[in-house]
């Protein structure tokens, strides 16, 4: 089995946001993010063959199953996401900084 892992407070390696876990063999690898701005992941879901994380900015990622990143939204009613899960056709996102759970839409797509 395969676990992807999130890494919040990157201070030092921002880069360094997403790793993959096989825990057949203990193997680890980083998923490369590229250039993205936040200190970390704070959050992963998996719907309609996508993977959702919400970075430290804010901001929300859309993945591949290949980890490829596809886009990239800014999310202006979160403050500090920590989790995320999907319902109802909806991302669910705790906002920490706000102290809410923000509903996100997602369309036939599945993009917010």
């Amino acid at each position: 089995m395969k676990l992807i892992i999130s890494f919040v407070n990157q201070n030092f390696t921002p880069n360094l946001k997403l790793g993959l876990l096989n825990t057949r063999n203990n193997d680890f690898s980083w998923i490369g993010l590229g250039a993205i701005p936040g200190s970390g992941c704070t959050g992963i879901v998996f719907s309609n063959e996508k993977i959702y994380t919400t970075v430290q900015n804010g901001n929300l990622l859309t993945l591949d199953m290949y980890f490829n990143l596809l886009d990239e939204f800014e999310l202006k009613k979160v403050s500090d996401p920590h989790s995320i899960y999907f319902q109802d056709n909806k991302l669910k996102i705790v906002s920490t900084g706000t102290n809410q759970v923000i509903n996100i839409g997602l369309d036939r797509t599945g993009i917010p």
